[in-house]
């Protein structure tokens, strides 16, 4: 008797475990971020961003620094390992439909290797997402890189 017992507790204990199961997340993609350069190679789009976040965008007025801690054009140097200890290109930023651009203070050299980043930790999937706790931003998040060269 005992051991039918213990038989029924320890699957009404599964049956519990089974049931506390947290809500699964609707699989909701981000749009697909890609970089180009303009017809004349004198500034660098991003394309893809969503609507709310390109609406935020246009209604703030964002400096120079804060552009870079979204999107920052840099000089590509030889060594690998010291591309993270690049300054930003000097530009402009602006958007004009739907795409950030960047034009550099400076043209870009011929024959000059390039990279962008776009640190897209500041985008979440949803606007939700960040009031629900889903995703949360964080310095990991990750970046997509563009190198290029005039």
């Amino acid at each position: 008797m005992k051991v039918e017992n213990l038989f029924h507790i320890i699957v009404i204990c599964f049956l519990g475990l089974g049931a506390c199961k947290g809500k699964q997340r609707d699989v909701y993609m981000l749009p697909q971020l890609r970089f180009s350069l303009s017809a004349d190679s004198s500034s660098v789009e991003l394309h893809g961003l969503p609507a709310d976040f390109i609406d935020a965008l246009s209604a703030d007025s964002l400096g120079e620094k804060e552009w870079q801690g979204l999107l920052g054009v840099y000089s590509d140097p030889n060594d690998p390992e010291m591309r993270d200890f690049q300054r930003p290109l000097a530009g402009q930023y602006s958007l004009r439909d739907s795409v950030v651009l960047f034009v550099p203070a400076e043209a870009f050299k011929r024959d000059s290797v390039y990279f962008a980043r776009f640190y897209n930790q500041h985008i979440l999937a949803k606007p939700s997402d960040m009031i629900m706790g889903d995703r949360r931003i964080s310095g990991d998040a990750e970046v997509l890189e563009f190198v290029f060269t005039k």
